[in-house]
């Protein structure tokens, strides 16, 4: 399994961590962690090592204000800043991924999920987004 940290650019101009977490081989699919409030990514490797054992690679990011991201801490200034970053990420692993079987999210708190699921119906073909799960 390949693990990688980086910062990329959110809305605003916010510094967003992000982890990806890669077979050794070709993925399968891609699927896109996002944590809920008052949590961060690193919470979620365990589930990652399970996708990657499967074959999958796997992408998260702290969101604005949570875990290594820039912003006030756990702070929901406006929702759509969510979604906005959101899609920037999304974006950003349509540049490394170019020709992924698709995402799929999966989001654990019902607050985030929404934000998840408005960027989805906003482009389900833009970006070919499969499908979301969460508790």
């Amino acid at each position: 399994m390949q693990h990688h940290r980086e910062m990329i650019t959110g809305l605003g101009g916010l510094a967003l961590f992000t982890q990806t977490w890669r077979p050794d081989g070709a993925p399968r699919g891609i699927v896109l962690l996002a944590h809920g409030v008052g949590e961060h990514s690193g919470r979620y490797e365990h589930v990652a090592a399970y996708l990657v054992e499967r074959g999958y690679a796997v992408f998260a990011l702290d969101h604005r204000g949570h875990g290594r991201s820039e912003g006030r801490r756990a702070s929901v200034r406006r929702f759509d800043e969510y979604v906005v970053d959101l899609r920037l990420y999304f974006e950003h692993i349509r540049a490394c991924e170019p020709e992924p079987r698709g995402p799929l999210a999966s989001v654990r708190d019902y607050r985030l999920r929404a934000g998840a699921t408005q960027y989805g119906i906003r482009s389900p073909r833009q970006h070919r987004w499969r499908g979301g799960c969460g508790p």
